[in-house]
């Protein structure tokens, strides 16, 4: 204890010389901005942090500013992110609710293979989607069911991860007939997406047919039940998402899982 004692101090001191050093903020902005943007570290909070690590007097006012500055320094590469996303051919998309001056906004994510841009707006409504896009329309569109990210590329797949937490939705509530196959064929369809770089044309086009195939089974084995029947086929037809509409935009599976009903020109194996 006594050792771990005299390494925080040491700490300490290292973080003073060098990231508050007198003619010198940019040590002190960049972990402002990281804990409040990152870690969601409050005003008050933050100038006790400084206070409490780099002996660092602080006011919330000045954070504000700092914040304020480097914000401005960060607008263009945050711009040429969102036009490296609104280039994509594919783009996934996901929204969250977020704390803003005390007040509910949300918290937009949208992302293609190489690059995320977020955006912070008062609404979840159609209009964040559709300005992000500035007029550009992708070929796919991969998201949850919600009506505002419907309708803003040729296709557009279901996330897979938001279909599954359904699924086990119906399952905690007593659904046992067509949830639990449900959620089956959808963590098949993340697996096979994960291999899907190292699979073929033809390899690909057969996974599709099975799990189709197991979908209109699982769709016939709920037709008692008329809710899970709906759930059903919204999982089919709903924004006009072709054959399997499902794909992965979340932590749970990745992007590359809506590859079943994508096309695609690699053939390399099986």
């Amino acid at each position: 204890m006594l050792q771990g004692a005299r390494d925080g101090e040491r700490a300490r001191r290292h973080a003073r010389g060098h990231a508050v050093r007198p003619g010198s903020t940019l040590g002190i902005a960049s972990i402002v901005t990281y804990l409040h943007g990152c870690q969601m570290v409050g005003y008050k909070r933050l100038t006790e942090v400084c206070q409490g690590l780099f002996g660092l007097t602080i006011s919330q006012g000045v954070i504000a500013n700092v914040l304020a500055r480097v914000g401005k320094t960060i607008a263009e590469p945050a711009e040429r992110i969102a036009e490296e996303v609104r280039a994509s051919e594919a783009i996934a998309s996901d929204e969250t609710s977020a704390r803003v001056k005390g007040k509910t906004w949300w918290q937009w994510t949208f992302g293609c293979a190489t690059a995320a841009a977020f955006v912070i707006a008062a609404t979840r409504g159609k209009c964040v989607p559709t300005a992000f896009l500035a007029g550009v329309k992708p070929k796919l569109w991969l998201s949850d069911r919600l009506p505002a990210q419907c309708k803003h590329a040729e296709e557009h797949q279901f996330c897979l991860a938001h279909l599954i937490r359904d699924a086990q939705y119906a399952i905690d509530h007593g659904d046992t007939i067509f949830a639990p196959g449900f959620k089956a064929l959808l963590k098949d369809a993340c697996a096979v997406g994960r291999r899907w770089p190292n699979l073929a044309d033809a390899t690909i086009a057969a996974h599709r047919r099975r799990l189709e195939r197991e979908l209109e089974r699982c769709s016939r084995a709920s037709r008692p039940m008329p809710r899970a029947a709906s759930f059903a086929t919204r999982g089919h037809t709903a924004c006009g998402c072709p054959g399997l509409s499902t794909a992965a935009t979340s932590s749970s599976c990745s992007s590359s899982d809506a590859t079943l009903s994508r096309p695609t020109t690699r053939a390399s194996g099986r």
